[in-house]
């Protein structure tokens, strides 16, 4: 396949600049796979219990619900 210098289609364009800077896209590619797999943990991890607070249950329980200690103990 002969790829003439006045085509500007856009598959010629993206096989010239990949011939060209094929660092370039690999380090594009590489940025899209990590925000895509950033937002799939996101996504999965929102759905879980983990993000309404199950590791603090002291941020999540109403401070009625909470035993008051005493300040001084008789003794």
């Amino acid at each position: 396949m002969i790829l003439s210098t006045n085509s500007s289609t856009p598959q010629i364009i993206f096989l010239k600049l990949f011939c060209l800077y094929p660092n370039f896209f690999y380090f594009y590619f590489l940025i899209l796979y990590w925000i895509g797999l950033n937002w799939i943990v996101y996504t999965l991890h929102a759905s879980t219990p983990l993000s309404t607070g199950a590791t603090y249950p002291h941020a999540t329980i109403p401070q009625s619900t909470i035993p008051k200690t005493p300040k001084h103990t008789k003794q």
